[in-house]
Formats: C-alpha cells, sequence, structure tokens
C-alpha cells in the first residue's frame, strides 16, 4: 500500500462505505419522520390495548441488537488473515458494518413500528438509543486501522492525509 494508486483506491472504497453508513442513518431518520407526523392524528385510546406484548419485546430486542451486532462484528474480525493485502480486509471491514449496522437497522425499525402500531413513545425513546448506538458504530479510518491488522507502514500511510 505504498503507491499513490492503492491509497487513492482505498479512499474512494472507504467513501463509499461513508455514503453507505450516511444513507442508512438517513432513512431511519426519515422513517422516524413520517411516523412522528402520521400518529399525530390518531388517538391513543384505539392503540393502548396493542401496547402489552411490545412493551416488553422491544427493549429486549434492542439490547439483544446492540450487543449482537457487536459481537457478530468483533467474531468476523478474527477472521482476517494478516496476510491480506489493505483493499481486501477493507472489503471485509466493509461487509462486517454492513452486517453490524443491519443487525442494528431491524432492532430500530421493530422499535418505530411497535410505536407507529401502539402510539407509544416509549419505543421513540427506544429508537433513539439504538440510533445512537447505530452512531457511534460509524466508519472511520482510525477505527478500521485499529479493528483490522495492518502493518505499521499500512498504518502510517492510512492514517496521514
Amino acid at each position: 500500500m505504498t503507491n499513490q494508486f492503492d491509497r487513492n483506491n482505498f479512499v474512494a472504497i472507504f467513501r463509499t462505505i461513508q455514503i453507505v453508513f450516511g444513507t442508512l442513518a438517513l432513512g431511519q431518520i426519515f422513517i422516524l419522520a413520517v411516523f412522528l407526523l402520521t400518529i399525530q392524528n390518531r388517538s391513543n385510546d384505539e392503540a393502548w390495548d396493542l401496547n402489552t406484548v411490545p412493551f416488553y419485546v422491544v427493549p429486549i430486542i434492542g439490547i439483544t441488537a446492540m450487543f449482537l451486532s457487536r459481537y457478530v462484528y468483533n467474531q468476523n474480525l478474527l477472521k482476517v488473515a494478516p496476510t491480506e493485502s489493505v483493499i481486501e480486509k477493507l472489503g471485509k471491514y466493509r461487509t462486517f458494518k454492513i452486517i453490524s449496522w443491519a443487525i442494528l437497522e431491524g432492532a430500530g425499525l421493530f422499535s418505530l413500528i411497535a410505536f407507529y402500531i401502539t402510539s407509544n413513545y416509549l419505543y421513540v425513546i427506544i429508537f433513539i438509543l439504538i440510533f445512537v448506538f447505530f452512531l457511534l458504530n460509524r466508519p472511520s479510518r482510525e477505527g478500521f486501522v485499529q479493528d483490522i491488522q495492518l502493518s505499521v507502514s499500512e498504518k502510517d500511510t492510512l492514517l496521514k492525509g
């Protein structure tokens, strides 16, 4: 990874990963906004009977998704061979991150759907907690270097500029 072509290729691929992350984040926010606007015209009395099961299930799924996304990500990182090229490692990093984000996004969307069905704002709070955890898992060069086994020269090349 010493020549400029590899660095440019790395930057382009990493930018794509950041775009995917941003798109997933904006999609969740868009769905939240649509549900908030739609729910304002509904009476809470008619939906309150539906609140018993999700009241316990949604927080359990949210907490489980946070732990599961981190566990799956860490387990997948153990499968990366130190002999692979930086671009191969970056491809695996992208895959592992997308899997982790998908787990979190699924739990977040589940809490939003529970909110939409029951009109209980507790599920929005749970979504916000999951979403903050989602944001904390954003891709970064420093995170890539820290998570993936790179040589010292590769780390220096990636982190400068």
